[in-house]
């Protein structure tokens, strides 16, 4: 995985690459940027519900944990990453919760990027 992080005024947009799918959004912090570009054009809208991060030992090079916990209709899913700085702690965070929804709400299947009303 790979991504840019750019902050225009109050608006922050993200553009990367996950397995070989491009993806690109904007919000008002990083965290709702990357919500927005794994939504796509869905109708379905996945919201971050609760958001917190941790530091991993001290000082500068101190490692993250992010935990987020993500909904979409009335499923939710929850996400923990461990990362070398808070940024990739919260994208592997996030990427893993939106991955736990289901494709639609009230279905039992997992969710695919792009898919007409899913959550993603």
């Amino acid at each position: 995985s790979t991504y840019q992080v750019k902050r225009a005024a109050d608006r922050v947009r993200v553009e990367g690459e996950v397995s070989g799918a491009h993806f690109s959004g904007e919000g008002h912090g990083a965290v709702e940027a990357l919500v927005n570009a794994m939504q796509g054009g869905s109708v379905a809208a996945a919201r971050v519900e609760s958001f917190d991060e941790y530091s991993v030992g001290s000082g500068t090079t101190a490692a993250a944990m992010a935990c987020v916990r993500v909904s979409c209709g009335e499923a939710t899913a929850i996400g923990v990453a461990l990362g070398e700085d808070t940024t990739s702690a919260a994208f592997q965070a996030v990427l893993t919760a939106l991955g736990h929804l289901p494709a639609q709400p009230g279905s039992g299947t997992r969710a695919r990027a792009g898919q007409p009303g899913a959550c993603i």
